[in-house]
């Protein structure tokens, strides 16, 4: 369960569930509540020399129709490339960079 503020500062609930986990290679999560008509979000780890590809694969739908698209197209896109764009910081901060030999 999270508690997101991502237009206007406005609170949103959102719910997720993990699920399909095949440790340590792979397990998704899907929305159970939360402001997308669908979300599902499989997290990929791929053993390679020096270390480990991680991949996200993201499929998802917007609600309210038109509205819902238009949104999408001028603040969601936006807002989802820079919340994925801070994880990969974070996870370089953390790990390293990846140098292939």
């Amino acid at each position: 369960k999270y508690k997101l503020r991502p237009l206007l500062n406005i609170p949103l609930n959102w719910e997720t569930e993990i699920l399909h986990v095949n440790a340590p290679y792979q397990f998704m999560d899907k929305q159970i509540k939360g402001p997308y008509s669908f979300w599902e979000h499989t997290h990929t780890f791929t053993e390679v020399v020096g270390g480990v590809k991680m991949t996200d694969s993201i499929v998802y739908a917007m609600p309210v129709g038109w509205l819902g698209i238009f949104m999408h197209s001028i603040v969601v896109r936006k807002k989802l490339n820079k919340i994925f764009q801070y994880r990969e910081g974070i996870v370089r901060q953390l790990f390293g960079e990846y140098k292939p030999s």
